[in-house]
């Protein structure tokens, strides 16, 4: 299990982050919602370990692997799609083991003609799940992602939510998402929080059933 316990975080003079603590289970998918600007991407980035806090704990990261989907989807432009997931994977794959777990990974999202791609002739929900590719490809323990389903119409996200949620199940990877989008939410996690508060301080407000 994932803990957060007693954070404390500033931002500029103020703390966002105030005695804060929330567990996430592991082999499970745990959704954040709530308003822009209270904290949610700092919350993910400080499971990262991009983020530095003031006081408090995270433990039962130690020797784990992380994937991380961005907000931005920070593609390579001078690379192709292929390219882009392979980049991830040179450091523990051999080049024909990255190469075929790149062709599993553009087929589970059912963009496999996108591999000889520029980033700049996608769509920007081709890019997105390009994006999500990515993360999919290095095949981390636990799997963090802040509004991965960006710039998806409603369309695209009904064909890839389903595999997602499928592949996480067989995979009983630990997720932990943010969205704004309390539908997407239900369709994917086991237990959904939603943020609340003033800038300042952000804590957990309830546990959204159903």
């Amino acid at each position: 299990m994932i803990e957060i316990q007693g954070i404390y975080k500033k931002y500029k003079k103020e703390y966002i982050y105030e005695n804060f603590s929330l567990s996430f289970p592991e082999g499970q998918v745990t959704v954040l919602l709530g308003p822009s600007g209270c904290g949610k991407t700092t919350l993910l980035r400080m499971l990262a370990g991009l983020e530095s806090y003031e006081k408090g704990t995270i433990s039962g990261l130690s020797g784990k692997r992380i994937s991380f989907v961005f907000q931005e989807d920070r593609l390579l432009p001078w690379l192709t799609v292929s390219e882009n997931l392979e980049l991830v994977l040179r450091a523990f794959l051999t080049t024909d083991q990255a190469k075929e777990r790149v062709t599993q990974v553009l087929t589970l999202l059912n963009i496999p003609e996108t591999r000889s791609m520029m980033p700049e002739e996608l769509s920007g929900g081709m890019q997105r799940r390009v994006a999500i590719g990515r993360a999919l490809a290095y095949d981390g323990d636990i799997m963090i992602l802040d509004e991965p389903f960006k710039g998806m119409d409603e369309a695209l996200k009904n064909e890839v939510l389903p595999k997602l949620a499928k592949s996480w199940e067989e995979s009983g990877k630990t997720v932990i998402l943010v969205t704004h989008d309390l539908s997407d939410a239900r369709k994917l996690s086991h237990s959904i929080y939603e943020l609340s508060g003033k800038p300042v301080k952000c804590r957990i407000k309830s546990n959204i059933e159903g």
